[in-house]
């Protein structure tokens, strides 16, 4: 058997398109996964040139409601209906339900989104999960699901508090963001910079043009800090209310998600944003997209909720397509599209070339 790794790359997914007898029980569960992008063989995304559309935090949150609150609203309306809280295996268990619901229910909407506004660079093809990954992704989002609902169980929950919610909730979920965004942006960083640690990491960069699944694309030790260790450690700083830490950790698994959704639009985090942006500190998509697109050893753009910390520390690098003077910031999503539409300014769409999917 080869030894050879089977990194992602353009038009690796054709096996999708064969007749469901033929794929493994693995293959048709990755295959039915809504959010999982078609290749431009099979869906002509749009290649727009001109002025991005900006995706400000209310119509973000219009489309996330209410997959934040359900599990504070569920752990409130559980005692009334069964007479019981709600035991730490099955809190264990209900983390895991919503992980994999935000997972297929906003990436499907972001995989909307992309078939309608597509892609940053658009002239490169996205790259896509070959068949002898779908296990091995399958698995990574089953494990990161499993650690972090027992890091939130276990660190936060008590069956018997009631449930807790400030009315300081947005600055404190801001704080929540930037105190593990700091923890995440050294070790990142140093991921890069160390040789040891880089060995760690560089399977994550082996894709230069991410898709949304992939974001779970790591070997098991960057897998496992990713999901656990820079919650953990800012929870152990700041502790808050199990209801505040479960918010926040849908949120920020949502931020995760559209990351790496290489969206051609200007779409800040959803949590940090509205603080910095008027510092021009915030992060939206094309920063993370440009880290793998330009970074390998050296890079940029280590954070993933604001740029807060790669600009203190001199590592951030200028947006491309999503720079200010190239957003337009008076519109709606639907109402940028319908302009461009009127002004014929849509675009050639992408034009397939297929690729053998060797190995």
């Amino acid at each position: 058997m080869s030894s050879k790794r089977i990194y992602p790359r353009p038009f690796a997914d054709e096996w999708r398109y064969e007749k469901p007898s033929q794929l493994t029980f693995a293959e048709k569960l990755v295959n039915y996964l809504g959010p999982l992008p078609e290749n431009s063989n099979h869906v002509k995304y749009p290649r727009f040139t001109g002025t991005a559309p900006a995706y400000l935090e209310w119509e973000q949150y219009l489309h996330l409601m209410p997959l934040p609150l359900v599990i504070p609203f569920v752990r409130w309306a559980f005692p009334y209906v069964f007479g019981v809280t709600i035991h730490p295996v099955g809190m264990f268990f209900f983390y895991i339900l919503m992980f994999t619901a935000v997972v297929l229910i906003f990436g499907g909407h972001l995989k909307r989104l992309t078939e309608k506004y597509g892609y940053l660079d658009g002239a490169a093809e996205r790259d896509a999960i070959p068949r002898e990954l779908a296990p091995f992704l399958l698995r990574e989002l089953f494990n990161a699901s499993s650690l972090r609902g027992a890091m939130l169980v276990l660190l936060s929950y008590k069956r018997d508090e009631p449930i807790t919610l400030s009315w300081w909730l947005p600055l404190q979920l801001a704080t929540m963001s930037l105190m593990s965004d700091f923890i995440y942006y050294w070790a990142h960083r140093s991921t890069h910079e160390v040789g040891a640690l880089w060995k760690l990491h560089m399977r994550h960069h082996t894709t230069k043009h991410p898709n949304l699944l992939l974001l779970g694309y790591a070997d098991e030790p960057q897998e496992i800090f990713d999901a656990i260790a820079s919650p953990t450690i800012m929870y152990l700083l700041y502790p808050v209310s199990f209801d505040t830490f479960a918010i926040w950790l849908i949120i920020y698994l949502s931020i995760e998600i559209m990351g790496h959704s290489g969206l051609r639009m200007y779409y800040p985090t959803l949590l940090t944003s509205p603080f910095l942006r008027p510092f021009k500190l915030e992060l939206c998509i094309e920063d993370h997209d440009l880290h793998h697109r330009m970074g390998w050893r050296s890079s940029y753009n280590y954070c993933k909720q604001s740029l807060l910390w790669d600009t203190l520390f001199g590592t951030s690098i200028p947006r491309i397509e999503t720079k200010y003077d190239n957003v337009d910031f008076n519109s709606s999503l639907g109402g940028w599209l319908k302009k461009q539409q009127a002004s014929g300014e849509q675009t050639t769409a992408q034009q397939p070339q297929a690729v053998a999917a060797s190995s």
